[in-house]
């Protein structure tokens, strides 16, 4: 079955690729190695397709292995499908998934995929088990600047969220807040102003 939905997923990116949309979506993710052209729109229409032709028949650790192989493929689309049926499946925190997910985060390369990692599976994931945190500090001393990116951006997702996190944004933050790197720079800025909202409030 894994062969199968992943020739359904090569064959639907293959048939929609716009190459308009594809050279502007170089300018906005330049950092990104392999960028098919498909809009998001469209691959989130699709992922839900999937999922419900086979989300009942497919074994989660099929799931987890179609998810891995899309991430080692490096394209940004097909990591964005990964993500997209790893959230609609029953997330439950597992020291599989876990170490899975940290293998998966070295093939991100834009801010992109990075956010929305974090927002759609990492920040649930952090929900069912904060000790976490522990991870996301070393990501933050790393010398990846998207693993960087993943522990500031957990935060901010959170936060935006509207779960509240002072003492653990303020710690990753702190880590990172002279960080030289834009990508990094702009996510501290991100988990700040979300924290202050929550603060305000």
């Amino acid at each position: 079955m894994i062969r199968k939905i992943y020739c359904e997923i090569t064959g639907f990116l293959k048939k929609n690729v716009n190459k308009k949309y594809r050279k502007t979506t170089m300018m906005f993710l330049p950092t990104t190695k392999n960028i098919v052209g498909v809009p998001v729109p469209k691959i989130k229409k699709f992922a839900a397709l999937i999922h419900k032709k086979y989300g009942k028949n497919l074994a989660y650790p099929d799931l987890l292995k179609l998810c891995g192989i899309l991430f080692k493929t490096g394209a940004r689309e097909n990591i964005v499908i990964a993500i997209e049926l790893l959230s609609r499946s029953r997330l439950q925190f597992s020291k599989q998934l876990w170490n899975k997910i940290r293998h998966w985060s070295g093939y991100i390369d834009n801010w992109e995929t990075c956010d929305r990692l974090t927002w759609h599976i990492i920040s649930k994931l952090f929900l069912q088990n904060p000790g976490i945190i522990k991870q996301l500090v070393e990501y933050a001393h790393s010398g990846n600047l998207w693993k960087r990116r993943i522990a500031v951006s957990t935060m901010a997702s959170l936060n935006q969220q509207k779960k509240y996190y002072p003492e653990e944004t303020a710690q990753i933050c702190g880590i990172l807040e002279n960080d030289t790197e834009p990508m990094v720079k702009k996510a501290v800025s991100w988990a700040l102003r979300e924290l202050n909202k929550r603060i305000s409030i």
